[in-house]
């Protein structure tokens, strides 16, 4: 049901409104309101949650107290104070005109009788605030001295008692916990997957676990064929050594064989001349033989 905020302002002024400090589920409301039900039989009370910036209100409940000796017929009538809400448990309790008190649980829709009203015994009642500073500038928001959140004025952040604590420090947001001394203890991430841009940090975890394992088998591998190198690398230096010696004996051959060729050259020139007079000698020889 949608209410116009003049309605809502309506609804403030003829009933009772109260301040849901803790509110119980994940609705989007934050004030309690309540009045005389308008059915003509009458049905007692209506009790809404009120969004106070939207001025949307959603029943919750419609609760008649029958009063005695009038035919069933149920209470009525709201006082100024007749209606707060718990500040440790979040609950709505209500006074009614015969002065008893019963509390309403929104999250389980159940109505609980709180006995006599212990109010009636005091003039001023207010409840304690959930927020209180302190005089170094810390600020604490929770119920006693069950803290849920707390600035220290150092700038950090803790949740909880034993505090998961943040504070931004040289461009850096830190995450740290700690135990009740104060003391710096782990963080445990359990039944959840730790992402790191998207990437899931065990998984990577069990991956490189497997690639190490992997690694170490290489560098065993690589360490037996270092090894095996090293022998081939001395063989091949005397091998080299020995060439060395073997390069230079066949230079010294090749000069000599140089000499030798040239040698040959000028006796195979020779030769050329001493065969070529010898085929004119024939030839003369040949020419000049006479018969008897």
């Amino acid at each position: 049901m949608k209410l116009s905020r003049k309605f809502f302002t309506s609804l403030f002024v003829s009933s009772i409104l109260v301040t849901q400090t803790t509110p119980i589920n994940a609705d989007d409301w934050d004030y309690w309101a309540v009045k005389q039900n308008a059915d003509a039989t009458g049905k007692g009370y209506d009790f809404y949650t009120v969004n106070n910036d939207t001025g949307e209100a959603t029943l919750r409940d419609t609760k008649c107290w029958v009063m005695p000796n009038y035919g069933g017929m149920c209470e009525t009538g709201l006082g100024s104070d007749s209606a707060y809400v718990d500040p440790t448990s979040g609950d709505l309790w209500f006074t009614t005109p015969a002065n008893e008190i019963y509390s309403y649980n929104l999250e389980t829709d159940t109505w609980t009788d709180r006995g006599d009203e212990w109010r009636g015994n005091y003039t001023v009642v207010k409840p304690r605030s959930s927020v209180s500073n302190t005089s170094d500038g810390s600020i604490n928001i929770g119920s006693g001295s069950d803290i849920l959140l707390k600035k220290t004025s150092s700038g950090e952040y803790h949740i909880g008692q034993n505090s998961l604590v943040s504070k931004e420090e040289s461009n850096t947001q830190k995450l740290w916990g700690t135990d009740s001394s104060g003391n710096k203890i782990p963080i445990n991430i359990v039944d959840s997957e730790l992402q790191i841009d998207g990437t899931g940090v065990q998984s990577q975890i069990t991956s490189n676990a497997t690639n190490i394992t992997s690694n170490d088998t290489d560098i065993s591998s690589n360490a037996s064929n270092i090894s095996s190198n090293d022998t081939d690398i001395a063989s091949n230096a005397s091998n080299i050594s020995s060439n060395d010696t073997d390069i230079a004996s066949n230079a010294s051959n090749i000069s000599s064989n140089d000499t030798d060729i040239a040698s040959n050259a000028s006796n195979i020139s020779s030769n050329d001349t001493d065969i070529s007079a010898l085929q004119g000698l024939i030839s003369t020889k040949s020419g000049s033989t006479t018969t008897a």
